[in-house]
C-alpha cells in the first residue's frame, strides 16, 4: 500500500501544489491501457477530490440518478473515518454523473441517492487530449447523515483516514459490472493525522 498525506488548503485548492498518487498496479483484469491518478486536500468544510484518467477511448452515456455509473468510464474514490468499517464508495464519470454507495463491503453497500448532488459535491469534469478529469468537494456535513457526529468532528479535527482510489474501464464489448477493467485501490491512510 501506498501512503499519501492529505494537506490542508484554505480557500479553492491551488491543485499544482497538492502531491498526486497514481494507480499503477492493474488488479483482477487484463491491461487495457487505463492509468489514473488522484489529488486530495481538505479545509474545515470539505474534502477535496481531483481525479485524472488517461484513456484512449471514454465512454460517458449516464447522466441521470442511480445510474449503473460503472458500466461507463468511470474513477472511484472510497472513504472511511477512523476504525468504522463502513466506508463511502464515490464513483463519478465524464458527465459528473455519481454512483453513490456507503456500507462495510460490496455486497452489503447501500446505494444513496442524493437529492442534491450537484450542489452538495460541485463535481466538475473535463476532457482531455488523452482522457478526462473529475474535480468535487465531499461536504464534511454531509457525513453525519450516515456516520455518528462524532466521527464527522473527528474528521474536521484531524482524526485518522482510510482511503482508496480505482479507476474503471467497462469492457466495450460486455459493459456489465462483472466485465470491468478494474486498476488498484491504493491509497490508505491509518496512523498519520490530517495535516
Amino acid at each position: 500500500m501506498k501512503k499519501y498525506t492529505i494537506f490542508k488548503t484554505n480557500g479553492v485548492p491551488d491543485w499544482s501544489a497538492v502531491p498526486a498518487i497514481s494507480a499503477e498496479c492493474v488488479l483482477w483484469e487484463p491491461d487495457c491501457g487505463v492509468r489514473m491518478a488522484q489529488q486530495l486536500c481538505y479545509d474545515e468544510t470539505a474534502l477535496y477530490v481531483r481525479q485524472r484518467a488517461k484513456e484512449a477511448a471514454v465512454r460517458a452515456e449516464y447522466t441521470a440518478p442511480l445510474s449503473p455509473v460503472h458500466e461507463d468510464s468511470c474513477m472511484e474514490f472510497f472513504f472511511a473515518l477512523g476504525e468504522d468499517d463502513r466506508y463511502f464508495n464515490f464513483e463519478i464519470n465524464p458527465n459528473a454523473c455519481f454512483e453513490l454507495g456507503f456500507g462495510p463491503n460490496r455486497s452489503n453497500r447501500i446505494r444513496l441517492c442524493h437529492k442534491d448532488e450537484q450542489e452538495t459535491f460541485r463535481a466538475r469534469c473535463a476532457r482531455t487530449p488523452d482522457g478526462w478529469t473529475a474535480e468535487y468537494r465531499l461536504p464534511l456535513e454531509f457525513l453525519p447523515a450516515l456516520l455518528s457526529a462524532q466521527i464527522a468532528t473527528n474528521a474536521a479535527t484531524g482524526q485518522s483516514a482510510r482511503t482508496f482510489l480505482r479507476g474503471i474501464r467497462s469492457h466495450p464489448e460486455r459493459r456489465t459490472s462483472t466485465d470491468r477493467r478494474i486498476l488498484e485501490a491504493c491509497v490508505l491512510r491509518e496512523s498519520e493525522k490530517l495535516k
